[in-house]
């Protein structure tokens, strides 16, 4: 288990209207320099944003111990960007709009005719069965696209802060973020940017601008695939069927039917509340 200790005092210093304050940490239950930044980092934006007393966050340092500990050592540093700036503030949008999935069986099949009256096979809810196995049909479903747009000094985007985005790149959420239950919400990537700002004072303030997006798909409970079922699936896991040719009495063919659904587990989990929004 990682756990953060603050080590000593902080020191602030405040003068000319600029504003600077320096906190140390240890993090112990680790000597990874990556897993230990990425804790302080959670720990640090989720208290309003990162801002400290109005001032956003300048930067995160973390070293591995020299002393052969399992522990690192971290520095946090807030200084006297402008609050009101929307540094460390997201803006959040969303979409459900664009999206298809390719489903191989229906809810219910209404009808089944035959030529001249004859039976039909009966393919359990499978659709368009050709050459031995059911095609399927695209389907229109919610593409649930979230985009949170944030402005960051650009002291915090440090090659730390790009592991962090590079090792949860292509992972989904294992706690509820952005209004999406653990299990859908998957983490599409960042773009990042480099911009600037002013102060009141008219000093010029190097930032970066960054655009993470999420995609989701709802988790079901009470699944069913023709009359297989009930199943559960979070949004982000696989689902598969295993066919098997089997007589059909009525019409008297041999017909390929799924005979078992699999769920499979296809993304790792990350607790995306690290993003601090």
């Amino acid at each position: 288990m990682i756990r953060i200790v603050e080590q000593r005092a902080n020191k602030k210093r405040r003068g000319g209207g600029s504003y600077r304050r320096e906190q140390f940490f240890h993090v112990r239950g680790t000597d990874d320099a990556d897993a230990a930044y990425s804790e302080m980092f959670r720990n640090v934006m989720s208290r309003n944003n990162g801002m400290y007393e109005g001032f956003p966050l300048d930067s995160i340092e973390v070293e591995e111990s020299e002393d052969g500990g399992n522990f690192c050592k971290a520095t946090v540093i807030y200084s006297s960007a402008v609050p009101r700036l929307m540094i460390n503030r997201p803006l959040v949008n969303f979409s459900t709009k664009g999206g298809t999935a390719r489903i191989r069986t229906s809810r219910e099949t209404m009808q089944a005719v035959g030529r001249n009256g004859r039976t039909v096979p009966n393919f359990h809810g499978g659709i368009g069965w050709q050459g031995g196995k059911c095609e399927g049909v695209d389907v229109i479903t919610p593409a649930w696209t979230k985009t949170v747009a944030i402005k960051y000094l650009a002291n915090v985007v440090d090659q730390q802060f790009e592991r962090l985005l590079y090792g949860l790149t292509g992972t989904v959420n294992s706690h509820t973020f952005l209004g999406m239950n653990a299990g859908e919400c998957l983490f599409y990537g960042c773009d990042v940017s480099d911009s600037e700002t002013t102060d009141n004072n008219g000093n010029r303030l190097l930032t970066k601008d960054l655009l993470f997006e999420f995609r989701g798909i709802p988790n079901i409970r009470g699944m069913f695939a023709g009359d297989i079922g009930p199943f559960d699936k979070d949004g982000w896991d696989y689902v598969w069927e295993f066919y098997r040719e089997v007589p059909d009495f009525g019409s008297k063919n041999m017909i390929q039917v799924a005979q078992g659904i699999y769920v499979e587990r296809v993304y790792d989990r990350n607790d995306f509340n690290i993003f601090g929004f």
